[in-house]
């Protein structure tokens, strides 16, 4: 048979031209409604997929189907973007009374690191008043020290403040 918009002549069994991708009005439809739009046979696609194989076919062109329209890309935000949203979360910085260990094997010991502090209890307080410190500060981060754990987060997380922060169950005397 002949397609009915570029004239070439196409199987009977194929739904949209090989050429030019337009779809085959004159016979009795082989797709089937999906909730993306219309699906072609899979008996078409092999046959297809054949004749690609030796050449006798071009893959049909994109079908624009009106019931799903193409998203538009997503934007990245900026990184301006980014920090200003960080800025605005509620954020609860959760730092340890007894991680004062300078020599802790895991702790950074880079000269950066060494200006921010001797070990993470003091570098946890350096960060959040550099935080602090900012243009418009940040008014919804807080800092609970919490009494009696060092480097160790399955201490951390089930301390009162680690249940206060992250089920908002009462108990850590920081967060009044």
């Amino acid at each position: 048979m002949a397609c009915g918009a570029c004239g070439k002549q196409i199987p009977e069994s194929v739904s949209h031209c090989p050429y030019c991708g337009a779809k085959q009005q004159d016979q009795q439809s082989s797709e089937k409604k999906t909730m993306f739009g219309y699906a072609p046979n899979p008996m078409d696609l092999q046959q297809l997929r054949q004749e690609q194989a030796q050449g006798q076919a071009q893959p049909p062109a994109p079908v624009h189907t009106p019931s799903a329209p193409a998203a538009p890309a997503p934007v990245a935000p900026t990184p301006a973007a980014l920090e200003q949203a960080y800025v605005g979360r509620r954020v609860i910085y959760l730092l340890g009374t007894l991680d004062t260990n300078p020599n802790h094997p895991a702790l950074d010991k880079s000269c950066m690191a060494e200006a921010e502090g001797p070990y993470r209890y003091a570098r946890g307080h350096a960060y959040v008043a550099a935080m602090q410190a900012r243009d418009h500060g940040t008014p919804n981060h807080s800092l609970w020290d919490v009494p009696g754990v060092g480097h160790e987060g399955g201490k951390m997380l089930n301390s009162p403040c680690g249940l206060t922060a992250v089920f908002d169950i009462p108990g850590c005397e920081a967060a009044r």
